[in-house]
Order: structure tokens, then sequence, then C-alpha cells
């Protein structure tokens, strides 16, 4: 029997009028239902939306107001959704997001769940000369799981930093690979390369470059701790977020010891090509470091109002699963622009500063 049949046989059953039937009238040979009627003439358990009252604010004068729903701005919206590659803005089919939407959503996390799980080759490290070490967590699997093993070195690479590392230099730089080995993998080799140069060229000691496997950001005190450095810097691959698993960030702390606190550190992030690249993320870290040095402190404490922050020159609204700069108006994901009438990427609809139609590139 078909699930329609099933469906018109329960209703016959219970007295209720199939959908091919006029509502109100029974439906032959059914049997009065076995619930009482609700009498007509009583009011609903509860009152209709319609007739719901509206929310009130509290003004200063002490007058009840309604909530007044802020006007739509076309253009502020627009301005929004070039500023970010979050997804403002992408409207809906019913209930439910556009096809366009959900499959970028499922193409930004799997980008996510790619960084997670990347690991470094290690060739990459020997590549470019980097001393591998590796922290007490053994696989990704238990470095996921237990955070605090990845804060403490393995017996094997703490013998390894105290027997092969220079002592006492002025930066000690660590590489780790952090929750995103892709993102490390890709900026960290030029952003090493900038920051060394740049600390040479001001004179400052660096010491042995090293890698550091399934770690969290602490392990920079651990290992500028046991080489005496007067500044440790990390370079670690960030949590993803969606449509960016190629992040990294930098921490960097004046005289890295194990007690050091967040409070104590600076922070430089959105390293990657879309975000601050890492030339210039290194260049910008070497005057940190500078100020680090000179006011012996770092965190909350140091002074950075002499230091001009970096400027990305990225383009807006580029993620890592859509890399191609978008093209639009801002009317977005599928929907026609009505400047456009062909809907071409490409082609200038003038709706905002001569920006060209997005439709149906993002």
């Amino acid at each position: 029997m078909t699930t329609r049949r099933l469906m018109e046989e329960l209703r016959r059953q219970r007295g209720v009028p199939s959908q091919d039937q006029t509502p109100g009238l029974p439906c032959p040979g059914a049997t009065a239902p076995p619930w009482p009627a609700r009498p007509a003439d009583l009011a609903p358990r509860r009152p209709a939306p319609s007739s719901y009252p509206a929310p009130k604010r509290q003004d200063p004068s002490g007058v009840q107001r309604p909530e007044v729903a802020p006007a739509h701005d076309p253009k502020l919206l627009e301005r929004l959704k070039a500023s970010s590659p979050a997804k403002l803005g992408v409207g809906r089919a019913g209930l439910r997001y556009r096809t366009q939407t959900l499959l970028q959503f499922m193409a930004d996390f799997a980008v996510a769940k790619a960084a997670v799980e990347s690991q470094i080759p290690p060739e990459w490290i020997e590549r470019h000369g980097y001393l591998p070490l590796q922290t007490a967590a053994e696989s990704a699997e238990q470095f996921l799981a237990r955070p605090d093993l990845g804060r403490r070195l393995s017996d094997e690479s703490l013998a390894a930093v105290r027997e092969r590392c220079a002592k006492g230099p002025d930066v000690q730089i660590i590489v780790g690979d952090g929750l995103s080995a892709s993102a490390v993998e890709q900026n960290a080799p030029p952003m090493v390369q900038a920051l060394a140069e740049q600390l040479q060229q001001r004179g400052r000691r660096v010491g042995t470059t090293v890698f550091v496997r399934h770690c969290r950001a602490k392990i920079m005190d651990v290992v500028g701790q046991e080489v005496d450095a007067k500044a440790g810097i990390i370079l670690i691959g960030e949590r993803p977020g969606l449509g960016t698993g190629d992040g990294m960030s930098a921490y960097l702390v004046f005289r890295p010891r194990e007690e050091a606190t967040d409070a104590e550190k600076q922070a430089i992030s959105n390293i990657h090509r879309r975000g601050l690249s890492p030339e210039q993320a290194g260049q910008h870290a070497a005057n940190v470091i500078e100020a680090i040095l000179a006011q012996e402190t770092s965190g909350v404490g140091l002074d950075l109002s002499g230091v001009e922050p970096p400027q990305s020159t990225a383009p807006a609204r580029i993620n890592q699963a859509h890399a191609e700069p978008l093209i639009g108006c801002g009317q977005s994901h599928g929907q026609q622009c009505e400047s456009c009438q062909s809907g071409l990427p490409g082609e200038i609809c003038h709706r905002d500063e001569d920006r060209p139609c997005q439709t149906g590139t993002y």
C-alpha cells in the first residue's frame, strides 16, 4: 500500500476528512472521533500572534514606547557585505539557505576540517633548516584531546634544545604547527626570512630557529627559557574559521619563561595572503621586537604608539575556498542585479562606486 493510501486509511479510521474532501464534511462511513469536540465559543488558549502587545522600551523620560525596527539601508548593507568574507545578507529560500549559500558553507567547512587534520612533512622542516622538535603529545589525536601536552616538550626534544640551540640570543624564533599546519607551511618560511633579515640589519642576534610539532603557543616560553632569550616569538597555525584555514598568528614576549601569562604577550594575527602578508608581518614583528627590547617589557605594559601598524593590501571579501577576487555590486548569492540585465560577471552596474556586478561568482 502506498504512503498516500496509508495516510488516507488512517484519516478514515479516525474520522478525519481526507485531503480530497471539502473541510468540515464527514468522511463516508466514518465514526465519531473518540475525543470531545471543542466548543466553538470557547476562547483560544493564547491570543493570536497579531494581538500580542508590542515590546516596550524604557525611554529616559520614563514614557514606555514600542520598539521600532530600524529602517533598511541597502547601501549600508552592501558596504557591510563588501568588508568581510562572512556570509551576510545571503537571503533565504523559505526557511532554508539558498543552494549557493549552502554549497559555500560546506566548502568552507571542508577547508577548516582539512586545516586541523593537516601535518607538516619531515622534508619540509629539513629543507628550511629548522631544528625539529616535538611536544609531549605523541599523535595528532592526542594533541587535540590533551592541550596540556602541547605546552611542554618531550624529553628527547628538551635535550635537543639544550644541546643544539644557541644560548643567550636576542630573539628566539619558534615555528609551530598549532591547529593548522597548512597555514604554517604556506606562511612561516617567508615571514621567518623577512623577520631574520630585519633583525640582523638592526644588529640583533637571532637564535637557532626550531620547529615544534603538535604544539600550543605556550611552547614559546619553554624553549625561550631554556636558551635564555631576551625575546621570544612563535609563528603558529591558528584555529580555522569558515573559509580561512590558512591563518597564522605570531605571539611575542619579553624574557620568555614558563610562568609568563597571556597579559605579558603581544599578538599579530590574520597572517595569510588574503590578510596581512607574511613579508609585512615579518617587518611589523621586527618593529614590535625593537619596542619590546627597548622598553624591556611586553603585553599590556608595552607602549606601541611609536610603531606604525601594518596595512593590508589584500582585496576584501575573499576566503580560502573562493580564492578569486569577488566581482560584484554586493547583490549576492545567485540574485540577478537589475542594473546588469545579462547578469554576467565583470559587467558594471554602477550601484556602488563602479564596482562590477557580482552575479554568479560567489
